[in-house]
């Protein structure tokens, strides 16, 4: 049984974010889009594509299209799509009071289909490189859905639920589901962020980052749920006003090392209207990020009351998982792991801590450093006399 995970809100350190470059959406009419909500990249083509969850705004502007394939730089339009009807269909004549609001948009590299989530909706949507009518969907009644990211190593998706929660319960979370759509988890973020609206996965470091737009700030958590360091943006210049979505991207200048990803994060500015045409101004920021380095154990602030080690997360996973585990005191700590055989392949701790809440990460791979193969295996932790086991399953 899978159990929700509240991420422990105490902030360990401060991380660093400069901005490059920004450039407007709308920029003279080139990207015919005023509201970004989403935003993510497709390697495959090298390109950006945003979703804009107000298009039905202006529609003197546009034929419905709310998803744009656009260059790194912004300065060029390669495709734009409605994500609700055929390509060239004329909007219906309800537009204005259907609920068409593609929040969040993600490429999935595990399986090659784009995921939309939708506020109005309130669900998410796969779709193929034509978009039109979603190929499959999940519906959260009540849910305040936001951005959506995916996991390429394992085709996992992670969709924010925005301050609204579900059903207006008033707690923010992430959903996680596989990419058949079938729900596997919830993390709870209300503790951490005043109103998540972005989400976007790192495959360098494994970690999720949620962006707060009334705190105009970024939030770098472990994937099983532990703050590792927040980013303000707050100094960005234009300045953020409605920051929402978010994704990791290779540099738009091209002499860059291509492997290393910037962030650009979408902002939908202040609400447009038809008339000036100036008004219709969000923007995309492109910025670097200085990342905590890790240690393979990250120690929380707060001192726990018992002894314990929690399931890893992933589970299944490939290439890698992480442990949290308990001390209420100092003791001397052994984590190992082994095969179904009973065989001992891999000494991940011994030594001593002090009290805290501790996370460590598993790279499937053994003493020597080499690939382990799909199966199942055993962590175990000894502090002192505890003693406890989780079995996981390693996916190649």
């Amino acid at each position: 049984m899978l159990l929700s995970t509240v991420i422990n809100a105490e902030l360990l350190f401060g991380g660093e974010i400069n901005l490059i470059r920004s450039f407007e959406t709308w920029n003279g009419g080139i990207i015919k889009s005023t509201d970004p909500a989403g935003i993510s990249y497709h390697a495959p083509s090298g390109h950006l594509f945003i979703s804009d969850s107000e298009i039905n705004e202006i529609l003197t502007i546009w034929n419905c299209e709310n998803i744009f394939e656009i260059s790194l730089t912004g300065d060029q339009v390669f495709n734009t799509f409605d994500s609700y009807n055929p390509g060239g269909q004329p909007c219906p004549p309800t537009t204005n009071s259907n609920n068409r609001e593609p929040t969040g948009i993600t490429f999935n590299e595990f399986d090659g289909f784009f995921y939309v989530s939708d506020d109005g909706e309130h669900a998410i949507m796969r779709y193929d490189h034509t978009f039109g009518a979603s190929l499959a969907s999940v519906v959260v009644p009540g849910a305040d859905f936001e951005g959506i990211t995916s996991d390429p190593s394992t085709g996992f998706l992670y969709s924010v639920v925005g301050v609204d929660g579900i059903n207006n319960d008033g707690f923010s979370r992430v959903l996680v589901y596989d990419s058949n759509l079938n729900f596997l988890n919830e993390l709870s973020v209300t503790e951490i962020a005043t109103d998540p609206e972005g989400i976007a996965y790192s495959s360098k470091l494994n970690h999720l980052f949620l962006l707060s737009g009334k705190d105009k700030k970024i939030y770098e958590c472990t994937l099983d749920g532990t703050l590792v360091t927040d980013y303000d943006i707050r100094n960005f210049f234009p300045s953020p006003d409605d920051p929402q979505g978010l994704t990791f991207a290779p540099s738009s200048d091209p002499n860059d090392d291509p492997t290393n990803y910037n962030l650009y994060i979408v902002d939908g500015q202040k609400d447009n209207n038809p008339d000036p045409e100036n008004d219709r101004d969000g923007l995309v920021y492109e910025a670097t990020i200085d990342p905590i380095n890790l240690r393979a154990v990250t120690e929380t602030r707060s001192i726990p009351n018992m002894f314990s080690l929690s399931q890893n997360y992933p589970n299944p996973f490939n290439p890698e998982t992480q442990f949290r585990f308990q001390l209420p005191k100092a003791t001397h700590i052994q984590m190992k792991i082994y095969n179904i055989n009973g065989q001992e392949i891999r000494r991940l701790l011994s030594e001593n801590y002090a009290a805290g809440t501790y996370t460590v990460s598993w790279d499937g791979k053994d003493d020597h450093g080499d690939p382990l193969p799909s199966g199942i295996y055993f962590c175990q932790l000894r502090a002192g006399e505890f003693f406890q086991v989780k079995e996981m399953n390693l996916l190649r």
